[in-house]
């Protein structure tokens, strides 16, 4: 879908608002198929889809990126109302689906980020949802033409300020909160941008010489402030004072976990060892095989109590884990693995997610760079990994 199109749409062209129609559908669909949120049911799957394109096109979005932006949204949101329809979260007031759909995408505030924040810090349920909605948007984008992710060109006329330039020049799905305050600094300087309009105010319209702004005076300066444009360099100042000091402020270890499960590929475990098991067990692996990683962890925790010698169990339960974005509790599962004496195949790649994923990035990338430097099917993969995680995280 490009900008022609979406001109055409506007204007009422019958057969370019089919093909944007069906352009949200396939868009919400690739979302509704990835990740936890992945509804299998195809009847269930385009009953949603239609919904989302729905919803997406009620938003009257004005660009290509922008109806993309609104079908994701729309999508993540009924995916993430039908899964605390099938796990309800535990008792008390919870976010609604809309918001973590607009944090998973970026658009959320300043002030509905930090009030999610403080909720996800005593609600493991909701950041989970958050983390499995963001990898669940990245497989979405990945799969969607490269066209999509580009974004659109400032409208003719209107000027782009630094905190805008800013806001843009942060990478997608890396650190959602500092993209989030980037964001807010530009909605914030967008009211200065509006000239002094007092009734019977006179209007200079000679344009004034420019002057490096070392060579001003004090007092002139001063002068300059209390007019209307020239203090936004003020509030840019203040605002990223105040943006870095926060930022600096939270934990290293949680902003970089945020990052890491974004560059992470969106890959379900494998879950040939279900031919092994029966009962729930076997349940558990089809579950993990549809992309109930959460669900599937607490069977195979469950069943590895019943059988506390079988190392696959845990095995698998650390697996899932990782597809569920909890390093900590994967790393926990993988260490039962090595008490029972056992290394499957696969072990470096899961565990050095898993390693990323609890932060630890030196063990994680020196283990997948050990596997990189193998013959095994995996060294090219863990090459990639390596390489991406440098790029974004050093």
């Amino acid at each position: 879908m490009d900008e022609s199109l979406v001109r055409r749409f506007q204007e009422g062209d019958l057969t370019a608002v089919m093909a944007v129609r069906n352009h949200l559908r396939d868009l919400a669909g690739r979302a509704l198929g990835a990740g936890e949120l992945r509804v299998d049911d195809e009847d269930e799957r385009s009953k949603m889809e239609q919904q989302a394109a729905a919803m997406a096109i009620a938003a009257r979005p004005d660009s290509a990126v922008a109806f993309a932006r609104e079908a994701l949204r729309a999508a993540l949101t009924l995916g993430i109302e039908r899964w605390r329809r099938e796990i309800p979260p535990p008792p008390g007031d919870h976010p609604a689906a809309a918001l973590i759909a607009a944090i998973a995408l970026e658009t959320a505030s300043l002030a509905q980020a930090r009030l999610f924040k403080q909720h996800a810090d005593a609600c493991p349920a909701c950041a989970h949802i958050l983390t499995a909605s963001q990898h669940t948007l990245r497989a979405a984008i990945q799969a969607e033409a490269p066209a999509a992710a580009a974004p659109p060109p400032p409208a003719p006329g209107r000027s782009r300020n630094l905190a805008q330039r800013q806001a843009d020049a942060l990478p997608p799905s890396v650190d959602t909160l500092s993209r989030v305050m980037a964001e807010a600094a530009a909605e914030a300087d967008e009211p200065n941008a509006k000239t002094n309009t007092k009734p019977n105010a006179k209007t200079n319209t000679k344009p004034s010489p420019a002057r490096p702004a070392a060579a001003s005076p004090p007092r002139r300066a001063a002068a300059q402030t209390k007019s209307g444009l020239p203090w936004i360099p003020i509030v840019l100042v203040t605002l990223g004072v105040g943006f870095f000091a926060w930022r600096d402020a939270q934990p290293s270890d949680e902003q970089r976990a945020w990052a890491t499960a974004a560059l992470l590929p969106p890959e379900l475990p494998p879950t040939d060892l279900g031919a092994r098991y029966e009962g729930t067990t076997k349940a558990a692996f089809d579950d993990m095989g549809r992309g109930g990683c959460r669900s599937a962890a607490g069977r195979f925790r469950s069943a590895a109590r019943s059988s506390p010698q079988d190392p696959m169990l845990p095995w698998a339960e650390g697996m899932a884990l990782v597809c569920a974005r909890d390093g900590k509790g994967a790393l926990l599962a993988f260490k039962q693995v090595e008490a029972l004496g056992g290394k499957p195949f696969g072990w470096d790649w899961w565990t050095a997610q898993a390693l990323l994923l609890d932060g630890q990035l030196e063990l994680g990338l020196g283990r997948l760079d050990g596997l990189g430097s193998t013959s095994h099917p995996r060294a090219a993969q863990a090459r990639a990994l390596a390489a991406r995680v440098r790029d974004t995280l050093y």
